[in-house]
């Protein structure tokens, strides 16, 4: 079964988008979303080991990716 950060590569990839790329048009940095690719979030300070992705920052990632997919799809971008 594929996993939900699995998906979230997998769709940037399939839109032909480096890390750059979609770090330019969703405001995230490259190393937030290499972490989010990978389910986890960087170590605290002092550990070693990262932790699981925060269910409200994945929330909030997805929704970004969601809106970046519908502006590219309809050629519109969203203003206030």
């Amino acid at each position: 079964m594929i996993r939900e950060h699995e998906k979230a590569q997998a769709w940037r990839l399939k839109n032909g988008w480096t890390l750059d790329d979609l770090s330019e048009k969703t405001g995230y940095s490259v190393s937030s979303i290499w972490w989010m690719e990978k389910g986890q979030s960087p170590p605290l300070k002092g550990s070693r080991k990262p932790r699981p992705v925060n269910v409200y920052a994945w929330q909030r990632f997805k929704r970004v990716c969601h809106s970046v997919h519908v502006e590219t799809e309809s050629g519109r971008t969203f203003t206030w």
